[in-house]
């Protein structure tokens, strides 16, 4: 609807003091800056009176906007850290189906950057890559490619030459800093643990790894009780100093950057996050070649990074670079037995299951909202996992009911459906409106459920 002009500048530009484009039902001065636009007309709001309340107002406006401000610089310095890294570098793909962007980390060595693809692609499942790759799922309606499009690609995962495809970009990107520890293999993380444990820690990852666990997890995943809740396999994960210790410290300067008042430390962030990268490489170079072992720390690892690495990339403003991690990690995931993935994780003595159950529905969650973004169906088997058979509540970690996730989950599987019907010819009138009917039952009933608790407690 197109929008129209209103006689005088709205309540929030004029608190602002700043110019107003008048327009209704709210101002693009607002609009663009991801805050209220509380409107227009004679009558002042309530708050605005001039005294306490009005000043606190003023203040949560002002810090809205410092926010937005620093988030858009921080996607633009990484756009232009892309941008440039791409027209220098000497990876660069030859075709567009093997995109990578590159970022320079200072005069150092050319890095690849989380907009290539993601390093957990070479242990997932060829088919869930191919058919979830951004080049296929960046646009609503688009064919997914055949089998005979896919043309001659295995349809077995080659470990061996993943593998060696990794490790040469790795020594190609490390050049003479091939001694950081962050790419020692996986026999040498021992050591690294044991220098962890010995308090070697460096005093500035020590801080903004204290940071990422009183602030940035809390943020991540606000619904999750520390009090009735167990972090052990968190900070047991943490303490091996592996990809997901280099991811959470990415995150940790990433939220500072967003929030802090200087504005230096830019590429901090996206050093660590590159560092993240290089290191899960490794992990993945590490994997044996009858495939990832499901059942040990190594894969416990991964899969939390992956989801790591997802919440990196959208809080950097990005719009598709999350969505190789993402799916990705989530094929990982399908390959685990579902009995270790859907317990309390407060219930489990064992690290590796502990974090396996966390993460579960923490990606269970990604996996259900991606499908706005990619008009596809999740991947998981989120009616299962949602069912009442399971032990799954993403109320306790994320916020959102069970049913409410679900029905997301079901239009957007009902949006597919539809999609495929018309192109074969199959679809009917009487069975969509059916299929739409039982998902807004169920939508009913789970609101009145919610009313009722509510009236109980």
């Amino acid at each position: 609807m197109r929008s129209t002009k209103a006689t005088g500048s709205c309540w929030t530009c004029r608190l602002r003091r700043v110019s107003c484009d008048k327009a209704a039902p709210a101002c693009a001065a607002c609009t663009s800056r991801h805050i209220k636009c509380h409107g227009y007309g004679p009558q002042k709001p309530d708050w605005m009176d001039g005294g306490r309340r009005e000043q606190e107002v003023h203040q949560r406006i002002k810090s809205a906007v410092k926010i937005h401000t620093r988030s858009r610089k921080l996607q633009l310095y990484a756009l232009a850290r892309s941008q440039q890294a791409r027209s220098q570098s000497p990876l660069a793909p030859s075709s567009g189906s093997e995109r990578s962007v590159v970022v320079r980390r200072g005069d150092g060595p050319l890095l690849s950057s989380a907009s290539s693809a993601s390093p957990l692609l070479a242990i997932a499942s060829p088919a869930a890559v191919v058919e979830g790759s951004p080049d296929t799922a960046s646009s609503c309606g688009s064919e997914r490619p055949t089998a005979a499009e896919r043309g001659s690609e295995s349809a077995t995962p080659d470990l061996g030459r993943a593998e060696t495809s990794y490790h040469s970009l790795s020594s190609s990107a490390h050049g003479e800093h091939s001694h950081s520890h962050s790419h020692w293999p996986l026999s040498h993380r021992t050591a690294a643990a044991t220098a962890f444990s010995r308090g070697a820690l460096p005093y500035d990852e020590a801080e903004l790894l204290m940071y990422y666990l009183d602030h940035v997890f809390p943020m991540q995943y606000p619904y999750h009780s520390a009090r009735t809740k167990s972090r052990g396999w968190l900070l047991w994960l943490l303490s091996k100093n592996g990809p997901l210790y280099r991811a959470s410290l990415s995150l940790a300067a990433l939220h500072q950057r967003l929030v802090s008042v200087g504005g230096e430390g830019e590429d901090v962030p996206f050093e660590y996050h590159n560092s993240t990268l290089r290191e899960l490489q490794d992990f993945i170079g590490a994997a044996t070649m009858d495939g990832l072992p499901s059942g040990d720390e190594l894969c416990a690892e991964i899969v939390a990074c992956g989801a790591a690495l997802v919440s990196f990339e959208v809080f950097t403003g990005g719009t598709e670079n999350w969505q190789p991690h993402l799916q990705s990690t989530v094929s990982i995931l399908k390959t685990i037995d579902p009995s270790r993935l859907t317990a309390n994780p407060s219930q489990r003595s064992n690290g590796v299951d502990a974090a396996l159950a966390f993460h579960a529905p923490v990606l269970l969650w990604m996996d259900i909202l991606s499908c706005i973004a990619t008009c596809q169906k999740p991947q998981l088997p989120y009616d299962h996992w949602l069912s009442s058979s399971h032990d799954i509540d993403l109320a306790q970690i994320m916020g959102c009911q069970n049913w409410a996730m679900k029905a997301i989950g079901d239009l957007a599987t009902l949006q597919e459906w539809k999609m495929e019907s018309l192109t074969s010819g199959t679809f009917r009138v009487e069975e969509f409106t059916a299929k739409a009917q039982w998902i807004e039952d169920e939508l009913e009933n789970g609101i009145e459920a919610l009313q009722l608790t509510k009236e109980v407690s």
